[in-house]
């Protein structure tokens, strides 16, 4: 058993005796008994409306190429909270959405007049849609990201320490948010120690890179921000409408041992500063209390933690009854990608046996057409709590919807952690799913007629 596989520690089960198994699945119960979510009946897309998401840029299939890839491999580095190399990975990160800023603010991405004579109706078809979707009415630019640096300082077994979430919400104004997370930093793991040696508890780690553990989910996170930006500001979504929001965590890996106090430092932080931040609102997240005026958690529709992904054969389960839905919906999110050939197992399926996508004609069966889906997601119910970012939000009644494979990768807190654990296919699978949810559930590709509350 590992460190996350508790409900509060992160220690193995059997270390901790019957009486604190039993303790810590009361407090689980306990946490997530008092949490009201009305499940949600999300619109589902069509097989075009899937090639459609897919494609949308970022589409490079190397994005996530943990040598060259434009997404990852900026992150693959020691990134100890508190280190140079932590800020180096804090700038990337700020950078791109900086970026993102800086496009989206500059007007219509799509060109028709782009199109070849010999481009087929069909293609020509999918341009018009696309950009009759996505155009702006004149004088109304993209909003952008509103960034928000939450920087501060906490106590660790080797000193005080700098911690630094970053936060990036596309409309700041609206009320309430569908929250999608991971951690940046990397686990500190000390060097052998030699006669008069200090450990600093930062620079002085050895190499580990934590691909999976989180510079892959973050990278998906990255490919969902550029992905769903413009669809973000399609014309008619206003304040009333639920947002996107985006958390990097600092501080979740543990200095020594995990407890209580060494762990979770971001996140820990931020719920509390959260939950006493006073919000006034029209409406609250479904299914949760609150008035005309609520902390800044009430608006949290859905939190979404994505951690130690990015290997392949991924098994993730439903951890919480209040949130069974989202993870029913995820799962048939799964399916229709595998239907429709754009499944990141047959991705990787078809590397192995030696195709390339080129070679793949979207009107013909290819080697997997048939076959049964190998998705990433099970129905399999977890038989423990796993200890994450999450349960600072959990303990104070926010959905959560956790995105962690059990078992755990198998070079999980191992320096073999690093880029060879990598299947690129595997994190482009995991982006297509996540870019697919997040559109269903904002009900991007559709008229906004009702509010998912009124559902």
């Amino acid at each position: 058993m590992s460190k996350h596989r508790s409900i509060h520690l992160r220690l193995p089960i059997h270390q901790h005796g019957l009486c604190s198994l039993f303790l810590l699945i009361t407090l689980a119960f306990l946490t997530t008994s008092n949490i009201n979510v009305q499940a949600r009946a999300l619109h589902t897309s069509s097989l075009s409306d899937l090639q459609m998401i897919t494609s949308w840029e970022p589409s490079d299939p190397d994005r996530f190429h943990p040598h060259t890839g434009s997404l990852l491999a900026p992150l693959m580095i020691p990134r100890v909270s508190g280190t140079v190399n932590n800020t180096l990975v804090q700038n990337f990160i700020l950078d791109y959405f900086a970026k993102l800023n800086s496009s989206s603010l500059a007007g219509d991405i799509f060109d028709l007049q782009d199109s070849h004579p010999d481009e087929s109706k069909r293609n020509q078809m999918k341009k018009r849609y696309k950009s009759e979707l996505f155009q702006r009415a004149e004088g109304t630019p993209g909003t952008g990201w509103h960034v928000e640096i939450d920087r501060f300082t906490d106590s660790t077994p080797y000193g005080p320490k700098t911690f630094t979430n970053l936060i990036f919400t596309k409309n700041p104004k609206a009320e309430n948010r569908l929250v999608f997370a991971a951690h940046y930093d990397s686990k500190y793991f000390p060097p052998p120690l030699e006669p008069g040696m200090t450990l600093n508890g930062g620079e002085d780690t050895l190499p580990f890179v934590a691909a999976t553990d989180s510079a892959a989910p973050c990278a998906i996170l990255l490919d969902l921000a550029a992905s769903l930006d413009r669809a973000l500001d399609q014309p008619g979504r206003d304040d009333k409408e639920t947002t996107l929001q985006i958390i990097f965590f600092d501080g979740e890996e543990a200095f020594a041992e995990w407890t209580q106090k060494d762990s979770l430092y971001g996140s820990r932080h931020l719920a509390e500063k959260w939950a006493q931040q006073i919000v006034p609102r029209t409406r609250t997240a479904t299914g949760r209390n609150g008035g005309s005026s609520s902390n800044n958690l009430d608006g949290i529709e859905l939190f979404i933690l994505l951690d130690l992904l990015g290997s392949e054969s991924p098994t993730v389960p439903s951890y919480f009854g209040a949130t069974h839905w989202a993870h029913r919906h995820t799962l048939s999110i799964e399916q229709r990608l595998w239907e429709a050939k754009l499944h990141g197992g047959q991705f990787l399926a078809r590397r192995k046996s030696g195709y390339k996508r080129a070679d793949v004609n979207d009107d013909e069966d290819d080697l997997e057409g048939d076959e049964p889906m190998s998705g990433f997601l099970t129905e399999n119910a977890p038989w423990q709590g796993i200890d994450d970012d999450h349960r600072p939000f959990l303990e104070r009644g926010v959905p959560i919807f956790h995105v962690i494979p059990i078992p755990f990768p198998a070079a999980w807190h191992q320096l073999g952690d690093n880029a060879d654990i990598i299947s690129p296919e595997v994190v482009e699978g995991w982006a297509n799913i996540f870019r697919t949810f997040t559109v269903e559930y904002l009900q991007l590709l559709k008229p906004v007629a009702r509010r998912r509350d009124e559902l």
